[in-house]
C-alpha cells in the first residue's frame, strides 16, 4: 500500500499552480510542521518568508548527524525524511514559508505551535502541530476533559484570525494531525465571521473531540462544523476520545492498532487517502470505555484525575517525555503514593488500552510494580 512518500515521487513533479491542493498534501504539511523551525522560519506574521527548499537546507545544516535528530519519543523519526524528500521536488520545494510560532508555558500549561504556507495557487496553508515531547503539551491535552477551551485552542483561532487579516483575499487552507487537527477545528470553529469567509477548507487528520465546547451539538455551528473534514485511521484511538464527529473518513494504514495514529503510515491512492470499510471494532469499544469512563465523572473529578497525573511526571523535574522516560524510578515511586482510586483509575485505562490478550500481563504489572 502506498503512503506519502509515494505520493511525493508520483506527484512531486507538479505544483499546486498546476495540479489543487488535496488531502494527501494536507497530511505532509501537517507533519512537516513538527520538525523545528525555531530560528529558520520567520514569528512574523507577514514578514518575510522562506522557501521550504532552504528552510530545509538551514536545519539539515544545522544537524549534520542526521541519526542524532531527535523529535521526541513518541513523534516518528520518519518526519525527517519526509522533510527530505519534500524538499527536493518541485511541488514542495519553493512554497514558501513563514509566521512560524513555537509557545510552551508550563505556567499557562499550555503547548502551541503553528506555521503558514504560501502556495504558488495564492493559497495560504495554516497548519496547527500536534503534541510535542513537551509533558505540558499532554497536560494540555488532558485539560481539554475540563475546560470549554484550553489556551492553544484560543491561541489557533487568534493566529487564523491575524492570518486572514494580514493577507486580505486569499483563500486559506487549516489543517493540523492529532493535537493540530483539534486546534483547526477549534480555530475554524471560533475564529472571526470575515475569517470564516476565506476559509475553502479544514483538515482535521485524526484529532481528539471535546466534552465542554458542544462543537458538534451547537446548531448556530453547523455552517463551520460542514466545512471540517475529519479522517482517522481504521483503528484510530485519539480520534475517537471525548465527543467527537461522526462524519469521518477511516483510512487504511500500513500499521496496526495505536500505531497507525501515525499519518505517515496512512494509506494512499493517487492524491487522496485508502478508504476502509468501518472503524475496528476494538477501537470502538476501547474508546466508548474511555469515553463513558471520563463522561460519568465530574468536571472537578476530571482535574483531579488529571492534577494527581501530572503532579507524578513533575516530581521527576522532567519537561519531555524523552527525560521522563530516562526517570521513570522517579514517577513509579511516586505512583505507590497516589490515592487508590486515583490509581486504579490509572490501571484502568492503562489495561483497556490493550489487547484483551494482553490484560492479565498488565494487571500484573501494575500488581507487583505499583503496589502500595
Amino acid at each position: 500500500m502506498n503512503t506519502v512518500f509515494d505520493y511525493l515521487t508520483w506527484r512531486g513533479d507538479l505544483d499546486f499552480a498546476q495540479v489543487p491542493f488535496s488531502d494527501v498534501d494536507a497530511l505532509i504539511f501537517s507533519m512537516i510542521s513538527y520538525i523545528d523551525f525555531e530560528g529558520i522560519v520567520s514569528g512574523k506574521q507577514g514578514g518575510k518568508t522562506v522557501s521550504l527548499a532552504n528552510a530545509a537546507r538551514t536545519f539539515f545544516a544545522q544537524r549534520p548527524d542526521r541519526a542524532k535528530i531527535s523529535l521526541g519519543v513518541l513523534v516518528p523519526k520518519e518526519i525527517v525524511d519526509l522533510l527530505d524528500k519534500a524538499r527536493a521536488c518541485n511541488r514542495f520545494s519553493e512554497v514558501q514559508m513563514g509566521g512560524f510560532v513555537n509557545h510552551i508555558s508550563e505556567e499557562e500549561e499550555t503547548q502551541f505551535c503553528a506555521l503558514s504556507f504560501f502556495l504558488s495557487s495564492g493559497e495560504v496553508v495554516v497548519v496547527f502541530r500536534g503534541t510535542d515531547d513537551s509533558i505540558v503539551g499532554w497536560r494540555e491535552n488532558c485539560n481539554m476533559s475540563f475546560c470549554k477551551l484550553v489556551p492553544a485552542q484560543r491561541s489557533a483561532a487568534t493566529y487564523l484570525d491575524e492570518t486572514a487579516k494580514r493577507f486580505p483575499g486569499r483563500p486559506i487552507l487549516v489543517a493540523g494531525h492529532s493535537k493540530g487537527g483539534n486546534l483547526a477545528t477549534a480555530a475554524t470553529l471560533y475564529c472571526k465571521g470575515e475569517t470564516f469567509s476565506m476559509i475553502r477548507a479544514t483538515y482535521n487528520l485524526d484529532g481528539q473531540g471535546t466534552l465542554l465546547g458542544n462543537w458538534y451539538q451547537d446548531e448556530s455551528l453547523a455552517e463551520r462544523r460542514a466545512r471540517v473534514r475529519t479522517f482517522i485511521p481504521e483503528h484510530s484511538i485519539v480520534g475517537l476520545l471525548l465527543d467527537h464527529t461522526n462524519d469521518y473518513m477511516p483510512i487504511k494504514s500500513t500499521l496496526s492498532g495505536i500505531l497507525q495514529h501515525n499519518g505517515l503510515s496512512w494509506g494512499v491512492l493517487g492524491s487522496s487517502f485508502v478508504g476502509a470499510e468501518s472503524l475496528g471494532k476494538d477501537s470502538q469499544k476501547t474508546c466508548k470505555r474511555l469515553n463513558d469512563w471520563i463522561g460519568n465523572m465530574t468536571v472537578e473529578r476530571r482535574r483531579e484525575v488529571v492534577g494527581a497525573i501530572f503532579s507524578i511526571f513533575s516530581a521527576s523535574g522532567a519537561s519531555t517525555l524523552t527525560e521522563l522516560v530516562a526517570q521513570k524510578s522517579l514517577w513509579i515511586q511516586k505512583c505507590r503514593e497516589l490515592d487508590p482510586s486515583i490509581y486504579s483509575t490509572l490501571e484502568e485505562v492503562f489495561i483497556a488500552l490493550l489487547k484483551p490478550q494482553k490484560k492479565k500481563e498488565a494487571h500484573n504489572f501494575f500488581s507487583e510494580i505499583f503496589k502500595k
